[in-house]
């Protein structure tokens, strides 16, 4: 599978009230505007890590007070190339309700590089870093948390390390003895 770009545009807004926009080769998805009530950016950064980590399912919530979009990442173990995960973005009617997947609105579906998705979010949450620093971020955001810069320090450090991938067995390492026996009775 040839990697599809991946982009985030991250607009954090005023007032405690962001959006972005998720791009997946030609396609894209507009999330939000969604509210402080989450820490909607270190939500992002920590489902990242997670898959950049290794993991294979992270899933993260944006309130739009009461709308909920659900970013959602499954690894799909059935694609040729490794670490390919299936996107969705799910909206629903109302976030305070918690609605299984199934009952909401599959608003994109796309496959990503798990590494090229975590790369996306880093350099955009490192963009509203360059750009705001720690006070500019608290002034627009207006959350409780504060700019995740661990989250972030803790993403960019896994994409630099790369997990060693175990080699693919060759067949004739592989003796098996077969003995046959006969029973005299």
């Amino acid at each position: 599978m040839a990697v599809a770009p991946i982009n985030i545009d991250y607009d954090l807004g005023e007032h405690g009230w962001s959006r972005f926009v998720l791009t997946v080769g030609d396609r894209n998805v507009e999330v939000g505007a969604f509210s402080y009530c989450t820490d909607a950016l270190g939500d992002l950064l920590r489902a990242a890590l997670t898959i950049a980590s290794g993991g294979y399912r992270a899933e993260t919530s944006f309130d739009g007070e009461p709308v909920e979009w659900r970013l959602i990442l499954q690894r799909d173990w059935r694609a040729i190339t490794p670490n390919t995960f299936d996107i969705k973005i799910v909206s629903f009617a109302d976030i305070y309700a918690r609605q299984p997947e199934a009952e909401g609105h599959l608003e994109f579906e796309a496959q990503v590089d798990g590494d090229a998705f975590a790369r996306a979010i880093a350099h955009a949450a490192q963009t509203i870093w360059d750009q705001h620093g720690s006070d500019g971020y608290n002034r627009l955001w207006g959350g409780s948390e504060g700019f995740p810069l661990r989250a972030l320090g803790a993403l960019q450090r896994a994409l630099e390390l790369c997990d060693p991938r175990p080699a693919t067995p060759d067949p004739s390492d592989f003796v098996f003895e077969v003995i046959i026996t006969a029973n005299d009775s």
